[in-house]
């Protein structure tokens, strides 16, 4: 058995409710006519599962979607175990489904090119695709199109840890996105919380490496040139180190940048005494087989590998995941973390060592934001979801303070002794490049904009804000309106398209909402200060304040008491 094998139940596996849940919307979104649909579950909550009892309910021809060998079998062997399917046979390299199936898995590379004739023979109502992030990709495409799921043959639906893709194609909510509606979400700290998944204790190491002019391809470093900074003995041994003062007992898989890092990394560990292996997708199928088998025993402790033990891996004894590799990519980042996500009995938690390295760019994946906090906050070793669950405690506008202001697990704790007022409450430097309206940032995800009223209609504002695929919305809302719009993908381009919106919706609105309206810099008006009095601000701030900052104090404050 190697480490893609799943054995398979002796017994019917009983569905748990999220499972259920999933299902049940599922069936919902096609009977209100979606075609193109997807999941979005954490690694390590049975996705397999989930498609595998979905084919079974529908009794459906089904062709499963997959990009490794590996997986493959793997979900051949689950759909058999459970009862998906009269007949369930794989079509990939080698192997040739057989023309009696009504269940087919079948590898994208050799079912993917343009003209090929396998499975001509076969007319799917079902499409499912696994890891479905990377269905942009032509091979893909040309599949759901033989099909027929961009028009009115099969049903499609994805499946997938991580709506993101390195080249950034959108998935979902565009015209030319492949799937038309998320029709189901459960999120890694629900599943956290409910015991499916195990929690994260994070460390951050200080590589030393300077990751400045290193180039970016599709969205993520340059692997070549990311490793020619971060693969040197120093780094190495410091991220050994560390690994051996907090993990040293634990079985620990390696994340490092080119074949040549693994292969040295491995080497340091083996020299220290440790039983280290390394598997990349250049060896020979059957030497990978075998040292993916040792690990899974137990005769390797620590694996080091490029990419490899990233998707179809189901180990729960991981209890360490070593992050040598820097990466730009959310959707690298949860696949790797997720290596050691699966519960265990007598397993408290996963121990994710981030090695961090000198580097201006801020979108750099991290621990902390696989539940949306802070990427540099160092948790200093505590359990993730009690960071989260602290910050949940705190309002928006100290939430957005900590995206701005490095800090710690312990510094959660201290309390808030002064915050910079003014900073809170100016124009974020991402709307000032391409708007003109006076947007206030609320959290990570929101913006808020005032745009006065008048006799026919009051309290008009707008809100830009994004979806978990990286989708943004326009809400124009008022006391008699509510009306929302999508506005794409790219943050910049949704200002625009937001401001263009805006003007048409609320006619002269650039008098109130222009950030370099005149009325800004006037003193705050006598109805701002007892507004402003109302929620307890101290004298001390409000003679800080102007008039356009009283305003956007105020918008907070409204924001943050749900108003």
């Amino acid at each position: 058995m190697n480490l893609f094998e799943i054995p398979e139940p002796t017994r019917e596996i009983a569905l748990r409710p999220y499972q259920e849940a999933c299902l049940q919307a599922v069936e919902a979104g096609f009977d209100a006519g979606i075609r193109r649909g997807l999941l979005v579950l954490p690694t390590g909550t049975g996705k397999t599962t989930i498609f595998s009892e979905l084919v079974k309910r529908r009794a459906q021809r089904s062709l499963i979607l997959a990009h490794r060998v590996e997986l493959l079998d793997q979900a051949a062997a689950r759909l058999r175990s459970m009862g998906a399917g009269r007949f369930v046979s794989v079509e990939g390299g080698d192997q040739r489904a057989d023309p009696g199936s009504d269940v087919v898995v079948a590898g994208v590379q050799s079912i993917g090119r343009e003209r090929t004739d396998r499975l001509s023979w076969f007319d799917p109502r079902l499409v499912i695709v696994d890891e479905a992030h990377h269905a942009c990709a032509d091979s893909y495409m040309h599949v759901l199109r033989r099909y027929g799921c961009f028009g009115d043959g099969a049903r499609c639906l994805g499946v997938t840890a991580t709506p993101h893709r390195l080249d950034n194609k959108p998935l979902h909510g565009t015209e030319r996105s492949i799937f038309e509606s998320v029709l189901f979400q459960y999120t890694l700290r629900e599943a956290i919380g409910a015991s499916w998944l195990c929690d994260l204790r994070g460390y951050r190491v200080q590589g030393g490496a300077d990751l400045s002019g290193v180039k970016s391809s599709m969205g993520d470093f340059n692997a070549g040139q990311l490793a020619s900074r971060v693969d040197n003995p120093e780094r190495n041994v410091a991220a050994y180190k560390h690994w051996a003062e907090v993990a040293r007992d634990r079985r620990t898989v390696v994340f490092c940048c080119t074949v040549d890092h693994a292969l040295h990394v491995a080497e340091l560990f083996q020299d220290r005494g440790v039983r280290a292996e390394c598997v990349h997708g250049a060896m020979d199928p059957e030497e990978r087989s075998a040292i993916m088998g040792r690990f899974r025993s137990g005769e390797t402790q620590v694996l080091t590998n490029v990419e490899i033990v990233t998707e179809g891996v189901d180990v729960p004894e991981i209890g360490c995941v070593l992050l040598l590799r820097p990466t730009q990519s959310w959707a690298l980042y949860t696949q790797m973390v997720g290596r050691g996500l699966r519960p265990l009995p007598g397993k408290p938690d996963c121990i994710v060592i981030d090695v961090v390295d000198a580097s201006a760019d801020k979108s750099l994946a991290s621990c902390p934001g696989l539940l949306g906090l802070p990427p540099d906050l160092d948790l200093e070793g505590n359990s993730l979801s009690a960071a989260a669950k602290r910050v949940d405690s705190f309002s928006d506008g100290r939430k957005a303070a900590l995206f701005r202001r490095p800090t710690t697990f312990s510094g959660l704790f201290d309390e808030l002794t002064e915050v910079d007022l003014l900073s809170e409450l100016a124009i974020p430097e991402e709307a000032a490049k391409c708007s003109r309206f006076g947007w206030l940032k609320l959290g990570d995800e929101q913006y808020r904009l005032s745009c006065g009223g008048d006799e026919s209609e009051g309290r008009r504002a707008a809100v830009l804000s994004v979806d978990p695929l990286g989708a943004w919305s326009l809400r124009l809302v008022s006391d008699k309106r509510d009306l929302c719009h999508p506005v794409g993908d790219d943050l910049r381009s949704a200002f625009r398209l937001a401001d263009a919106l805006i003007r048409q919706a609320y006619p002269g609105v650039a008098a109130v909402a222009d950030r370099s309206a005149p009325w800004r810099s006037s003193p705050p008006s006598e109805k701002q200060i007892g507004v402003l009095k109302r929620f307890r601000v101290q004298p001390d701030v409000l003679a800080t304040l102007d008039k356009g900052q009283a305003s956007q104090l105020i918008t907070k404050l409204m924001a943050e008491a749900g108003r």
